[in-house]
């Protein structure tokens, strides 16, 4: 994941660099850049800023995620395709949100059975905005006893300061 921050931030410089170096030669209009500069004005201090560790930590404790190494790998070679295994076993939460979110039935229910319904409820009271579909949100909200019928809470949103 820091990999690909650093390489969007050094993409972000370099095409600011670029533009404003010769104007004449600039491969976007004005407006476009000014679109640029504004939207990475914006994102330089959330790409500079480290990951979120908080909601790992309170979900997944260390000894919680030693133990269950092996079934964190799998699934994550399943579904956490934008990282490698074993960077993604940094965030043990969003693997576990990632295969309650899209995850087969047998993988959700493996996950279920071997975590228990304490971490998975605390997985989904701490879930980042886009982590869950609607559908998914759903569900677990009422499979974990976290909602009543018609009273599901909203799902998480990204704000921006």
């Amino acid at each position: 994941m820091q990999q690909l921050r650093d390489e969007f931030r050094d993409g972000c410089r370099a095409f600011g660099r670029h533009v404003t170096r010769d104007p004449c030669r600039a491969p976007v209009s004005g407006d476009a850049l000014l679109v640029l500069s504004a939207v990475t004005a914006k994102l330089a201090p959330m790409l500079d800023a480290p990951p979120n560790p908080s909601a790992e930590a309170a979900v997944l404790p260390d000894d919680s995620f030693r133990q269950h190494r092996a079934l964190l790998t799998d699934m994550a070679r399943k579904y956490v395709w934008w990282m490698s295994p074993e960077e993604s076993l940094d965030y043990p939460a969003r693997i576990v949100a990632q295969v309650m979110n899209i995850g087969v039935f047998r993988d959700a229910s493996r996950v279920a059975e071997t975590l228990g319904d304490d971490c998975l409820r605390n997985i989904v009271k701490t879930a980042e905005a886009g982590w869950f579909n609607d559908r998914s949100w759903h569900y677990w909200n009422y499979r974990l006893g976290l909602a009543a019928v018609d009273h599901v809470p909203p799902l998480p949103v990204r704000r921006f300061a």
